[in-house]
This record gives structure tokens, sequence and C-alpha cells, in this order.
């Protein structure tokens, strides 16, 4: 928020709302303890992180994977046996001030990791190794690990199994285990250092899905690649492809994020459009009830959009809470659920 505060709301069964408290679901905001000056917040399947003005990070929620990153370093305690963290606490080991951080899970059931773009443009990455940089293949969770041969990023984007970053020339690259961009790859592809994206320039910024990840142009175009099956390659067609193809019909996009198996692009004028998702629509497709947006925010089943004057705007799936509207949760179904207005934090 404006103020440096943060607030969170949804599923809390591993103390991810970061209150002091564990258990039941909270339809509406509730305030982080212990935090100010926060940048920027990242969640992942059941935990949460927030960067700090001074560079450093702080996680809280599950542990069982080393997602808090402070139980993975030798002597320290087993993580499968950790209690859930239930407020902000620092992570260890990261060596330099991050600019960035982004969480990474398949779903809602498996565990999760954190990556953090750090000055001096190299990433770190701790908690569950789903991306496999530790030796040991029966390694659960691993603590701020660096991805080798990454040297100049200035932006990433963390999926499910996989991470991609900008370099500082316009390229795209990946790494991890995942749609990595380059011909013969697929999903079950694993590099744990970078491969260069295929036919990728100029890339403004990046987003990554469960098995799939967009690139946006600095001319407002889009492309797109990995798993399709839903449409979330956006170019008219339900076919994975392994290397970008181009969104159809963007042309002045500002920002783009990928969710599960969906996407979803800002518009110049503050429209959004997204695609494939639980309708396994082809091409974009214009989000009603949000206008004048100036971010936006792809789940796993659903989406939210800060719109202008500091509203924010969530619709699709509730099971959690995660529309934030003050009603108790329940599955409102697919995306065709209008947005609602999530509640001002008290």
């Amino acid at each position: 928020m404006t103020d440096g505060t943060a607030a969170c709301w949804g599923d809390n069964a591993f103390g991810e709302l970061g209150d002091g408290t564990a258990g039941v679901a909270v339809p509406e905001p509730t305030a982080v303890v212990g935090l100010a000056g926060i940048q920027a917040i990242t969640a992942g399947a059941a935990h949460t992180c927030a960067l700090e003005a001074d560079g450093s990070v702080a996680c809280w929620g599950s542990d069982i994977a080393c997602e808090i990153g402070d139980r993975c370093a030798p002597g320290s305690q087993d993580p499968s046996d950790a209690a859930p963290v239930l407020t902000p606490t620092a992570v260890p080991g990261l060596g330099a001030a991050a600019l960035a951080i982004q969480a990474g899970a398949v779903d809602r059931a498996s565990l999760g990791f954190t990556c953090a773009l750090l000055t001096g443009g190299t990433i770190s990455c701790w908690g569950d190794d789903a991306l496999g940089l530790a030796p040991d293949s029966a390694t659960t969770g691993i603590p701020a690990t660096a991805i080798a041969g990454v040297t100049d990023a200035v932006a990433m984007a963390i999926g499910g199994t996989f991470g991609c970053d900008v370099r500082s020339t316009g390229a795209a690259e990946c790494w991890g285990l995942g749609p990595l961009g380059q011909p013969g790859t697929d999903v079950t592809t694993h590099s744990a250092t970078p491969i260069t994206v295929a036919g990728l320039s100029d890339v403004r910024a990046l987003a990554a899905g469960w098995f799939h990840a967009c690139a946006l142009r600095n001319d407002g175009t889009v492309a797109c690649w990995g798993a399709n099956t839903s449409g979330q390659l956006g170019d008219g067609t339900a076919t994975d492809s392994p290397t970008p193809v181009e969104v159809t019909g963007l042309t002045d996009a500002v920002a783009i994020s990928v969710g599960a198996y969906e996407s979803c692009a800002l518009l110049a004028d503050g429209s959004l459009r997204c695609w494939g998702g639980d309708l396994s629509r082809l091409t974009p497709s214009r989000v009603s009830g949000v206008s004048g947006a100036t971010a936006v925010s792809v789940g796993q089943l659903s989406r939210c959009a800060l719109v202008s004057g500091g509203e924010i705007r969530c619709w699709g799936d509730d099971e959690y809470g995660q529309l934030g509207d003050g009603v108790p949760p329940v599955d409102r179904g697919d995306q065709t659920t209008p947005p609602v207005t999530v509640i001002a934090p008290q």
C-alpha cells in the first residue's frame, strides 16, 4: 500500500496472511504484522514474501520446504518438521540487496519456492527445489542459491518449476524444468543454467505460469510459448509451442501477468485482455467490469486488477476468500464471475 504496509486475504491454512494466526480463510484484507516500507509482495502456494525498502526479504507461512529460507543450512531444524511461520521472518544468505521477488509453485497442494533478482543482475532462489538446482535429487528444500550463468538480468518471471529473465541486451533466457523456449524442448526439459529463448529481442517484461511463459516487447506486442491446452498462448490454437508465438491482436500492451493456464495483458487505455483459462479462450478477450486499470495479477483461478484511485477489483474463484470482498468463501465458478471490489483494509 502507499504507506508501505501490506494486507493479505484468502487462504490462511499455513499462516500465509501474516497476521500471526493460521487456520480458516479470511475473505477481507488483514494487516501483515511487523513490516513497514514494503516495496513489493509475492504469494506462493502456501507462503508469502515481501521486499523491504533496504533490499531485504521477509517471508511467512509454510516452511516445510525451506520456503522461509532459514531452515536449510547445515545443522538447522529439518524443514519437514517445521511449523508454519506466522509472522514475517528475514530470509538469510541473499548476499546482495533484492530488486524484485517472485514466488513459484505448481498448485495449492505443492511445495513453494521464491526467487529474488539482486543488484548486480544475479538471481537467487530458495525453498522447494522445483528448479532442480541441488546436486542431490532427493533434496526437498534449498537455502538461497544463485542461478548459475545469470549475470545481467534486469527483470525475471517465475513459473511452476522454471524461471526466466530478461538480459540487459533485451534478450530472454529460461532455466529450470519447463518451457525453456528452444526448438526440441518441452515442459519436461531441464537445465540448471540459462537457455536463450529463440527469436525474442527488445523484451521489456516476462510473465510465467505453471507450464507456459509470455514476453512483452517494447513495441507493445506479446509472444508466448510452452503448454497451450487452454489456449493460454493466445495464437488462436490449442497447440503447444516450444518457441514463442505471437499473441493475436495485441499491439499496445503495457504490462502482462500469467496464471496457472491463463494469460492477461493490461493495455495502454487501462482495459484488460485475457486468454486461456477455464473458458479456453484461444485469443485475447476484453475483461468486462474493469476499466482504468493500472496493474493486473493473475493467480491459479482468480485475478485482481488495481484501478485508478487505488481500488482493487477481483474476479473468478472464491473458494478461499481470495476475492477479498468480505463474503464468506464460496466456489463462485469460472472467470465469468463479475469483478467485485476488495474491501479497504481497516
